[in-house]
């Protein structure tokens, strides 16, 4: 009799165990994310997805990666079947367009609910730097934190300015000592007659060459609702003009043609020019370098302006994902201080929060750039690359004018930007 009680007892632990078990199953939450980047930060997202797993055990997270110049495609093609990822990794060159396909969920009233109850939380939100999420806030509603963000400084190599007696820039630099500097840097070492080291490569891009000069020269690219190029305007011709003269007057920079045998950041790896825009992307390439090299923030223009452009990743919800809360712990979780120093490990992007941006980790590197901070001071000017819908239109149309005056120089810096700006707002019209 005692024996039946206690198998009876036993079935009935083990059928609740049972009901427990597949309860539990039944209660684990799985987001598909879409990962966006090199194997290296590929790697990192893959590791902070392992994190958020171990303090979210009832939370699956199954990614899937795209290469990069297919990944808006795919995304696109996903949204547009109604079956997106629940969570994606979006540039702000892309964030517009999609909010407007209406293809995130707007995570503002998440947040506020989360910031009244949660102070650390509140703290965390508190810490983004406020360019950041500026940027995110589009009508009315914040449709993703950021993940990471650039802006683009000028890079220098060290050793071509201490050959030519060049002393190294200084914060409050002007862009009349830029010049300066890039003339001096630029020679003809072997004595065949031709230029073979530049001061500093004009490259034609959008981030790294065109914005940060017409920014400089006190001129926009759009206007501020990004309804309306302004591209045209003499401020922003004085941009352009500055930088056709470094190729064609100064000749400082190798032409178009000569930058194609090489590629832009080839010129600077093989120490062939001595000056440069770029962002924090390129710190790990650089960093195999057999140079020294650091960077510096943005002369000052010849009107006391200052600009350089940011452009920053979110990462966002599906609007229509099955488990939005679930959704939501990842995205908050993906820029916080733990997930942060993940990134800020990489080197190629600037960290979102200013707590992890004061760390001697961050301020005082071990490896080059040394004066790395400068990143950080130039927030104070940094402006946000225009990126309305149609924004790939735009920059190509912008990228091709611009090289036929690089090329040929035979058109006007104003007659360029005039072309540019009817073409931008025939674009942004459609």
């Amino acid at each position: 009799m005692l024996k039946n009680k206690l198998l009876v007892l036993l079935l009935i632990s083990f059928s609740l165990m049972m009901v427990m078990t597949v309860n539990t199953a039944a209660e684990e939450i799985e987001l598909e994310f879409f990962l966006l980047g090199g194997q290296a930060e590929v790697d990192a997202q893959k590791e902070v997805v392992a994190m958020f797993e171990e303090d979210h055990p009832d939370i699956k997270i199954n990614t899937t990666w795209v290469p990069p110049e297919n990944y808006y495609d795919k995304l696109k093609v996903r949204i547009a079947s109604g079956n997106a990822p629940d969570i994606m990794r979006i540039v702000i060159e892309q964030y517009q367009d999609l909010a407007d396909r209406g293809a995130f969920l707007d995570i503002k009233p998440y947040v506020e609910a989360d910031e009244a109850k949660n102070s650390e939380f509140a703290a965390q939100m508190d810490d983004y730097f406020d360019i950041l999420i500026d940027a995110l806030e589009y009508k009315d509603s914040l449709y993703g934190l950021p993940g990471d963000w650039n802006n683009a400084v000028i890079f220098y190599n060290k050793d071509l300015f201490d050959e030519a007696g060049v002393e190294y820039p200084e914060a409050d630099w002007t862009v009349e000592e830029f010049l300066a500097a890039a003339k001096k840097l630029t020679k003809d070492t072997n004595g065949n007659g031709q230029v073979d080291q530049y001061g500093y490569l004009v490259t034609g891009d959008w981030f790294d060459c065109i914005a940060p000069w017409i920014f400089t020269f006190d001129g926009q690219i759009l206007n501020d609702d990004w309804s309306q190029a302004e591209i045209n305007s003499s401020e922003a011709v004085q941009g352009i003009k500055f930088i056709n003269d470094l190729v064609n007057k100064y000749e400082v920079s190798p032409t178009p043609a000569v930058m194609k045998q090489f590629g832009g950041s080839q010129f600077f790896m093989t120490g062939k020019v001595a000056m440069g825009h770029y962002g924090r992307y390129m710190v790990p390439a650089f960093r195999q370098a057999n140079f020294d090299w650091d960077i510096q923030e943005q002369p000052v223009g010849p009107a006391g302006g200052r600009g350089v452009p940011f452009g920053l990743a979110a990462i966002s919800a599906a609007k229509d994902t099955e488990h939005p809360e679930a959704a939501y712990k990842f995205i908050k979780y993906f820029s916080s201080p733990k997930a942060v120093e993940v990134f800020n490990s990489l080197g190629n992007s600037n960290p979102v929060l200013e707590s992890v941006a004061q760390t001697d980790e961050f301020k005082n590197p071990e490896l080059p750039p040394k004066n790395q901070y400068a990143l950080i001071e130039a927030i104070e000017y940094s402006q946000l690359i225009p990126s309305p819908p149609g924004n790939n239109e735009i920059m190509d149309s912008a990228t091709s004018v611009l090289d036929e005056l690089l090329v040929t120089n035979e058109i006007s810096p104003q007659e360029a930007a005039d072309k540019i700006a009817e073409d931008i707002n025939k674009i942004l019209s459609e």
